[in-house]
């Protein structure tokens, strides 16, 4: 598994646990909705700044997030 798409996953799996849809996730980190579901389905890789704005939403730092897609793509 590619690191994008890993690091989709965990974006999304953050989202959920938060019960954000992708419309309030966009909206609160300052995207469009048809960019987020692009960065979630992995057609599109995440910009650091964006990235950093995401985790933010989630109350999360971009690291951590990195961190956990790099463990998705070894177990995978």
């Amino acid at each position: 598994m590619a690191l994008t798409e890993a690091l989709a996953l965990e974006v999304r799996a953050a989202a959920e646990d938060q019960n954000l849809t992708i419309s309030e996730l966009s909206h609160k980190a300052g995207t469009l909705k048809i960019t987020m579901q692009r960065y979630l389905s992995s057609t599109r890789a995440i910009p650091l700044e964006t990235l950093d704005r995401i985790a933010a939403v989630l109350h999360l730092r971009g690291s951590e997030l990195v961190a956990r897609a790099e463990q998705r793509t070894h177990r995978s």
